[in-house]
């Protein structure tokens, strides 16, 4: 079974001997969180400390983890110093966030990675366009990491050595991998949602299996888009994940109701409320304004195949 300590030696064994070829990357974590030891000397040597300034005038900083700092007078050097001792130990709690965000990622990588084996193309991992994949995903990580997100980037790395990628696929998980750590929350439930009603096809379906996908997604991504505005859309489109067109809309439930007449009916907000309450929002919140990239597409069927059966092959939706 995979776990962080041990993912660099399941690429060792399954790889091969090749340590050359990925050490980029193991120099790149080292390098994001080395250097603790020479901040945590450098703050012993301030707290506590008392600094001759000009005049015979001092300043004593002590205790400052319990923020009882003592200035007995000011200069340039002693506002430095007090500085330094008071953030050290903030960046320590955030290298500490970071580091515990990267190994998640490792062992979540390392656990889909061996889950899906069987479509893995173990030769991608000595690519050097993979290693700055992988390289960005535990950047993103650490600069903004949380469930959701190493969720998306650990499918997104398992994605990218998969057999028969196509070019245009293997570029859309590498924007999609840089897009992840700038997009909030409500923003990713806002482009699952885009996605689903601007490429949803209904093949077959029984109505209360469509009510019930609707159901889902409503629950699990539109009714988190309530508080967007404008600016949220032109923000995801502004990152990459899509196209901002200031247009003016249509009633997009009088659109499926001509293009699925089984919606037509007099009672439809009784016989389908999540479709109709799903549609609204859509139309409410502006959300035709917003059309996804293919990196977008690709982080909305990541979240949406989760939830929702019948999405399709990631890869032929696509292209």
């Amino acid at each position: 079974m995979f776990r962080s300590e041990i993912l660099l030696a399941w690429l060792n064994q399954n790889v091969g001997a090749q340590w050359a070829t990925y050490i980029g990357v193991t120099v790149g974590i080292a390098a994001l969180f080395g250097g603790r030891k020479v901040i945590a000397d450098r703050r012993r040597k301030v707290v506590g400390q008392r600094a001759n300034v000009k005049g015979g005038k001092a300043i004593q900083i002590s205790n400052v983890r319990n923020s009882n700092i003592e200035i007995k007078s000011i200069s340039p050097d002693a506002i430095r110093a007090a500085v330094e001792s008071a953030v050290s130990p903030l960046a320590d709690n955030a290298r500490e966030v970071a580091r515990s965000e990267v190994k998640q990622l490792l062992q979540d990588t390392g656990k889909k990675l061996e889950e899906r084996i069987d479509r893995i193309e173990k030769e991608k991992l000595t690519r050097p366009d993979v290693q700055f994949a992988v390289a960005d995903a535990i950047k993103g990580a650490a600069r903004r990491g949380g469930k959701v997100n190493i969720d998306i980037l650990s499918d997104l790395l398992t994605l990218r050595v998969e057999k028969d990628n196509s070019d245009l696929f293997d570029l859309s998980i590498d924007k999609a991998i840089s897009i992840i750590p700038t997009l909030t929350y409500e923003m990713i439930c806002t482009i699952v949602t885009v996605q689903f009603v601007q490429h949803l096809e209904i093949r077959n379906q029984a109505l209360p299996d469509i009510e019930r996908m609707f159901e889902v997604v409503y629950k699990e991504f539109a009714s988190k888009c309530e508080g967007n505005t404008e600016t949220t859309l032109i923000t995801i489109a502004s990152v990459g994940a899509g196209t901002y067109m200031r247009i003016m809309g249509l009633s997009t439930f009088g659109e499926f109701q001509k293009k699925y007449p089984l919606l037509n009916t007099p009672n439809a907000e009784k016989e389908f409320p999540f479709v109709v309450k799903t549609l609204h929002l859509y139309d409410r919140q502006g959300l035709h304004k917003l059309s996804l990239s293919a990196s977008g597409r690709v982080i909305a069927l990541i979240m949406l195949s989760r939830h929702v059966q019948g999405i399709g092959d990631l890869k032929s939706l696509i292209g």
